[in-house]
């Protein structure tokens, strides 16, 4: 059988990378390559976080009335 805590083991060592324990439902992007080899920092994401790019945009109400008359 295999052993249940390799994901733990993962997410330890995130937590340890950053200093500070994470708190529910917060996750890590791992830390990516710039053009010139050098690594970015990793980036912590707070719960409940919903990207710039998938947020609806904003339509007034006459802007929805005039899409369904």
């Amino acid at each position: 059988m295999a052993s249940n805590n390799g994901g733990g083991e993962k997410q330890s060592k995130k937590t340890a990378e950053l200093g500070k324990p994470l708190k529910e439902g917060e996750r890590i992007l791992e830390p990516s390559r710039r053009p010139d080899g050098t690594l970015r920092k990793p980036v912590r994401i707070r719960a409940g976080y919903v990207p710039q790019e998938e947020v609806a945009i904003y339509q007034s109400k006459g802007a929805l009335m005039n899409e369904y008359c």
